[in-house]
This record gives C-alpha cells, sequence and structure tokens, in this order.
C-alpha cells in the first residue's frame, strides 16, 4: 500500500468512526460497525490504531486542532475587533467551523458529561482557543500601550460560558431547535448572532476598546 492509499484508508476509517459515534454514542459504537462503514478489514483498523479510545483522542485532537488554527487565522484576517461589522464576519466564520464539525462536537459533549469517561477532557481542549483568544487580546492592548488588567482566568470563564459553549450548542441543536420552532436555518442564524452580539459580543467590545 502506498503512502498516499494508507493515508487515505486511515482517513476513511476516521469518518467512518465520527459518523457512528455521533449515530449510537462511543460506547454503543464496535470496531466491527466502523470497518464496514469505512470498507476496510477488521484487522486493518487495529493496523492504524491501537483500540476504539485511540480512534476517538485522534479526532478530538484534529477538532480541537482545527479550532485553533481557524481561530488564528480568522483573529489574523479581521484585525480591528473593536469594529461591529467585523466582529460579526469573524464569529461567522466561527459558526462555520462548529457546524461542520457538529458531529465531533456533539460526542466532545457527551463524554464530557460522563464522570468517569477517558475521554472527558473538553475544558483541557477547550483551552487551546482560548489561549489563541488571550494572545490577540494581549497584543491589542500592547499595541495601545495598556499593559492587559485581566487574567487567564477571567478571560476562560467569558470565553468558555458565553462563547465557546453556546456556538457547540447551535451546532449540535440547531436543526431540531429550527424545527421546534418552524424557523429556516437562516432564521435562526441571524437571531443566534444578534443575542450573541449582546451577549459575548459586548464584553470582547469592552475587552478591545479599552
Amino acid at each position: 500500500m502506498s503512502k498516499k492509499d494508507a493515508i487515505n484508508t486511515k482517513q476513511r476509517i476516521l469518518e467512518a468512526a465520527e459518523q457512528i459515534f455521533a449515530e449510537v454514542g462511543f460506547d454503543g459504537a464496535r470496531v466491527d460497525d466502523i470497518a464496514l462503514r469505512a470498507g476496510v478489514n477488521k484487522a486493518l483498523i487495529y493496523y492504524y490504531f491501537e483500540s476504539k479510545d485511540a480512534i476517538l483522542d485522534e479526532l478530538f485532537e484534529k477538532l480541537m486542532a482545527d479550532g485553533k488554527s481557524v481561530q488564528s487565522q480568522t483573529l489574523s484576517d479581521y484585525p480591528n475587533m473593536d469594529r461591529e461589522d467585523t466582529y460579526m464576519e469573524f464569529m461567522k466564520k466561527n459558526l462555520e467551523f462548529a457546524f461542520s464539525h457538529r458531529n465531533l462536537i456533539k460526542i466532545a459533549l457527551t463524554e464530557s458529561m460522563k464522570a468517569n469517561s477517558k475521554h472527558s477532557g473538553l475544558l483541557k481542549r477547550c483551552d487551546f482557543i482560548i489561549g489563541a483568544e488571550l494572545e490577540y487580546i494581549k497584543k491589542k492592548y500592547e499595541s495601545k500601550g495598556v499593559i492587559f488588567p485581566y487574567s487567564k482566568k477571567e478571560l476562560a470563564v467569558m470565553e468558555f460560558f458565553t462563547g465557546i459553549m453556546p456556538i457547540f450548542n447551535y451546532a449540535v441543536y440547531s436543526d431540531i431547535f429550527a424545527d421546534f420552532y418552524g424557523m429556516s436555518d437562516l432564521e435562526l442564524k441571524e437571531f443566534f448572532l444578534k443575542v450573541f452580539r449582546l451577549t459575548h459580543m459586548s464584553g470582547h467590545q469592552k475587552l478591545y476598546t479599552k
């Protein structure tokens, strides 16, 4: 098997596992089902991954690595975050990312609520995203010759509870929420961004404009 074929096979396994984990939960997923969905021999899965746990770990690491990359890139693309229109464009990019990764987000949230789960490190993984935001805000303060007056703990509370979690919840619940309330996807998105502007964004504007 060529290196390219090996990469494609491993990717098919990861994609199949993601779908099945989202459908039946991590505990309910069977390696046999992953192999069938991916169109590979079960033994090949164990060639690439030590266990089912290893598959989920790699999926989660990729989710947070992608999240940090998107966060860093969008912060670079939209430097004037004190402007409302710029910040909303930034937020739309974050929503697009969350929606495209909603299966993994659903799995991560489910696992995080299990007391004895080996994969409950949601906060640790979200800390990568929070760290990118903290670095950006500190640079904004330094560019104005002002010392950043807030602790990482303060920023982490704001980012996680009013920033990351609402976006994660939007990604996971948007379809059933829109159906329940008779909204179109576009209508729900517009309402969400409007509310987000009043909550998380107002806090950010205070940070950016100090």
